[in-house]
């Protein structure tokens, strides 16, 4: 089964990167046409905007993935209440378009909320059944449709950039994003539901959605929190650093857990389902796959972030250049932050699978009980660097907190798992060290440091084995093997 999750994992992680590749190149030639302030226009919106789309996040599709009822009235359930939730949401961004367009000084903002506003009741329409098909373990239905998507909304975005020259490209380039992603969803997953439900389903799936809402509005807090202290208290410079350092840091962490965690969450919760009734099996199940979630994190984070902890400088200067050396330290900060949140967001997944939605909302207002003190010592005491100690802090506790909740609630003890995964971390650190003293230049540290890394995880399978190397080995090595028989398959000419 673990072979299957980590397939998954790979096809997902593909479709992501790919997705996020294409939008990386769509951002450099649109910004080359577009002014700035256009850039502005769409900012100033989406600060409205990106708080309606947490609203609507508030887990309709991890119901239906962690859930044993598959009927078509509970299906049903989920659809109209996402729809009718959706819709309110873009109703209400609709009305508050004017009055914050005025309160921001911006009065081409209203008339770009009023459009993208109806991007999340679209979103909503979208077919239920690429949510089922995931629950299947296909995925290949969603990842057809994310970058088929992406394609489309690039070109749209491309064309109107060359010919309007306005911030109308990009909020026309959203919207055709929805409606692609809408209309393909019904294409590549055939639509299979009856709209019928009752009122009681309706109060079923609310119930389960109120604790993921809350979480959504404490964490857009958290999230908006050191913005505003930055940009407020700070200059618009260090919120640049902060914005780009946590930006580049979190990625690769924020990458992998999406996809492998997405995975699991199918994974997981068919094999919980199918030892519901069986308590040792349920909890040995359940211990067996969170000890294989954090080594896989194990092989997968703690190499490269390590790296990233003692090599910022050098990969500052390849990825940004020179103007942004600035924020080394703040950097490192944030892939020291990036390793906690690469297990938090496993934690996460776990706490779905076991359908325990209070848990988002305990951790989301923790991190608000440390982010709001750390916000106030980095200003009383002039120094940004306090507010970054606060995110490292927060994300820490968090994986400490998951792993006592893991014990409480389910009477399973991964806290030895952990402590393995910080002798794993301070392992590549160590390694990571000792290549920063040899006298090479930085940027030479960096290849020998990434070929010693292999290395050491290729002896540790030789030596004492390794189910998720080898299960890394197994999804991979074949599809290796497929692509050089076809680039050395001989030509018919």
């Amino acid at each position: 089964m673990n072979k299957t999750l980590v397939s998954n994992s790979l096809l997902l992680s593909a479709g992501r990167f790919i997705s996020r590749y294409i939008g990386l190149i769509n951002t450099i030639i649109v910004a080359r046409l577009l002014a700035p302030e256009d850039y502005g226009v769409i900012v100033i919106a989406m600060l409205v905007q990106d708080f309606a789309l947490k609203m609507q996040n508030i887990g309709f599709a991890q119901n239906i993935v962690s859930s044993k009822e598959t009927s078509s009235s509970f299906l049903s359930a989920v659809y109209l209440t996402r729809l009718f939730v959706c819709f309110v949401i873009s109703l209400l961004v609709f009305l508050v378009a004017e009055p914050f367009a005025l309160w921001m000084n911006s009065p081409e903002a209203e008339s770009v909320l009023k459009v993208i506003c109806w991007i999340i009741t679209i979103n909503a329409l979208s077919n239920i059944n690429l949510v089922i098909q995931a629950k299947k373990n296909n995925f290949m239905p969603e990842i057809k449709t994310t970058l088929l998507s992406k394609f489309i909304s690039v070109a749209v975005t491309m064309f109107l950039a060359f010919t309007i020259e306005n911030y109308w490209a990009l909020a026309i380039g959203m919207l055709s994003s929805s409606i692609a992603t809408c209309v393909l969803s019904y294409y590549f997953a055939s639509p299979t539901l009856k709209l019928s439900t009752t009122l009681r389903e309706i109060k079923h799936v609310l119930s389960f959605s109120r604790w993921f809402l809350f979480q959504q509005l404490v964490e857009y807090f958290n999230r908006k929190i050191p913005h505003f202290s930055l940009g407020q208290y700070f200059s618009v410079k260090l919120l640049g650093f902060y914005s780009m350092a946590s930006s580049i840091g979190y990625m690769y962490a924020q990458e992998v857990s999406a996809a492998f965690d997405k995975a699991n969450l199918s994974h997981l919760s068919k094999q919980l389902r199918e030892y519901a009734d069986n308590e040792y099996m349920y909890r040995k199940t359940l211990f067996e796959n969170v000890s294989y979630i954090i080594h896989f994190k194990d092989i997968l984070i703690c190499p490269v972030y390590a790296g990233l902890i003692f090599f910022s400088e050098p990969i500052i200067l390849l990825l940004l250049g020179d103007a942004w050396l600035e924020m080394k330290y703040l950097f490192t900060l944030m892939c020291i932050s990036a390793v906690f949140v690469a297990y938090q967001l496993s934690f996460r997944v776990i706490f779905n699978a076991i359908r325990f939605p209070k848990f988002h909302f305990y951790t989301s207002t923790i991190s608000l009980c440390i982010y709001l003190p750390s916000a106030y010592v980095s200003i009383a005491f002039d120094n940004y660097l306090y507010m970054a100690y606060g995110v490292i802090g927060s994300n820490f506790l968090l994986v400490t907190f998951s792993a006592l909740m893991m014990y409480k609630h389910c009477h399973v003890n991964v806290i030895n798992c952990l402590i393995k995964s910080v002798g794993f971390l301070m392992f590549f650190c160590l390694l990571a060290f000792l290549v920063l003293w040899l006298p090479i230049p930085d940027m030479v540290g960096v290849f020998v440091y990434g070929a010693l890394a292999l290395l050491m995880l290729l002896l540790k399978k030789l030596t004492f084995g390794d189910q998720v190397i080898d299960d890394l080995m197994l999804a991979v090595l074949p599809k290796l093997k497929s692509l050089l028989r076809i680039k050395n398959k001989p030509s018919n000419t």
